[in-house]
């Protein structure tokens, strides 16, 4: 049975996470709010608000994600949280440049924003057992509306 992600706006700043772009064109994840990084300004004096980006939370077991679709707009940010309710698994979605080591008992964030349409497979890249090549899903992107 597939199950189908659909994004749900929640703030950034609310759940503390922090997005940059890598000079690569990559997604880079931020382990500090950049308020607390040397010589960064406090989040308390800032002027602008943070806009709104939808959080899709995955969860990888053995050996499967849920959901194991996920639909995206062309240009619309979005943040991945992973969770592993079992072993170490991968996240691996080569064609958008996403790539994290998923531990049980941690959430890992990763802010994407798809630059093409298209169908985009993701899947396990660390073994995890009996069943872990067939660990995969996809993400579908459309072009914006």
């Amino acid at each position: 049975m597939t199950m189908v992600a659909r994004t749900i706006g929640t703030g950034m700043a609310a759940l503390g996470l922090f997005a940059c772009a890598h000079p690569a064109g990559n997604t880079r994840m931020m382990t500090t709010p950049p308020s607390q990084e040397p010589g960064a300004a406090s989040a308390a004096h800032a002027t602008v608000s943070e806009p709104t980006v939808p959080v899709l939370r995955i969860t990888a077991h053995k050996w499967s994600f849920t959901p194991d679709e996920i639909h995206l707009m062309v240009g619309q940010p979005v943040v991945l949280e992973l969770v592993s309710l079992d072993v170490t698994h991968g996240f691996n979605v080569p064609d958008l440049g996403v790539r994290v080591d998923v531990e049980p008992g941690r959430s890992m964030r990763i802010p994407v924003r798809p630059e093409r349409a298209g169908t985009f497979t993701f899947h396990c890249d660390v073994f995890c057992g009996n069943g872990h090549e067939e660990m995969s899903g996809r993400i579908v992107v459309t072009p914006a509306q």
